[in-house]
């Protein structure tokens, strides 16, 4: 297995988390383990220290193997305050992927997930990644749209209502968390109404369409693919039973309950340590839970989920994590190679 992978399961679960006194040996301990670490250059030297340890981790990781999940991994809050933003701080849990991992991880045969391709289209060898810089890097992206408007986070909405055991109805918080995302869609539409006239008819149309993307985006669009529905024996849910259940806010029936507990599951999973938005083009989605209005929207050429990006006085960016918005996951934005601009992230 990969040094990556080792570091993903060995440094983020919390069981993990009360095993190690020095954090460096979180990356120490396992490089015996992986098969490539040597190719990687990265060896035991307890002369670095732990935030160099780390940065020079991350480098070698996107440099050398071009992991861009590991910019999934960088969270709002790190223990090693001093780590540039596209560093996780391997000592400090950090919340599940939008882009999970495969069990093809393990078991190629049979991957979870669909793959997200935001970048499609865009040749990584014709956009390097590079840093000159330690503390800096450098790579190609595009930049899409920004953010316009936020809701609560779902750990603020979880807060705020009352458990539901009802097996045959979705559990508030979810319920919760799909209300808080039609919300911005409907304020976004009524705005939109207001400014253009648009006919009712076009409004309803489109009223069609933001239901469907709704409740895609409320579980980030992270059903398990056909081949592991298959391999494991489940049927594929159907949203359309969950959209009537939640709108008409009725029962299913007792041999559908499953589906509500699935569903429910894919919602929670996720939107932890996440906050809806919406951007000033339409675009729903959500982020780390310290999105805010302005911040920008990016697909780095290369990585399988959009990214929230801040911009600094010197022009340079800060990252503020991975996201999923509705119609950008699968290269829609990235046609025109024209729009990418190098970028440097500190």
């Amino acid at each position: 297995m990969s040094l990556f992978y080792f570091l993903r399961v060995t440094c983020v679960p919390e069981k993990f988390r009360g095993f190690v006194t020095d954090d460096r040996d979180r990356i120490f301990a396992i490089l015996e383990l992986s098969r490539d670490a040597q190719q990687l250059g990265i060896v035991p030297n307890y002369e670095l220290s732990t935030e160099d340890l780390y940065v020079n981790v991350a480098r070698a990781l996107l440099l050398r193997r071009r992991r861009f999940r590991v910019l999934s991994l960088c969270q709002k809050n790190k223990k090693y305050s001093r780590l540039p933003s596209w560093v996780p701080d391997w000592s400090s849990l950090a919340g599940p992927e939008l882009a999970w991992p495969h069990v093809g991880d393990v078991m190629e045969e049979c991957p979870c997930y669909d793959d997200f391709t935001p970048s499609k289209g865009l040749d990584l060898r014709d956009f390097p990644v590079q840093s000159k810089d330690q503390r800096r890097l450098r790579l190609h992206a595009l930049m899409v749209d920004f953010v316009e408007s936020t809701g609560k986070s779902y750990s603020q909405i979880a807060a705020q209502v009352i458990p539901d055991r009802e097996p045959n109805r979705l559990p508030c918080a979810q319920r919760s968390w799909i209300l808080a995302l039609a919300s911005l869609q409907r304020n976004y539409r009524q705005k939109r109404l207001n400014k253009v006239c648009e006919d009712h008819n076009n409004a309803e149309e489109q009223a069609v369409i933001d239901r469907k993307r709704l409740f895609i985006t409320a579980f980030a669009d992270r059903g398990l693919t056909d081949m592991a529905l298959e391999e494991y024996d489940i049927p594929r849910p159907s949203t359309c039973i969950i959209a009537e259940q939640f709108f008409e806010d009725s029962l299913v029936e007792d041999e559908d309950a499953w589906i509500c507990s699935l569903y429910a599951w894919y919602i929670e999973r996720a939107a932890q340590c996440r906050r809806p938005f919406i951007t000033s083009r339409g675009y729903i989605g959500i982020g780390p839970t310290n999105v805010a209005v302005g911040h920008q929207i990016a697909i780095i050429v290369g990585a399988d989920v959009p990214f929230v990006l801040e911009e600094s006085n010197d022009k340079s960016w800060r990252l503020i994590g991975e996201s999923y918005v509705n119609g950008i996951m699968y290269g829609e934005e990235a046609r025109d190679s024209a729009r990418v601009q190098e970028i440097e992230i500190h």
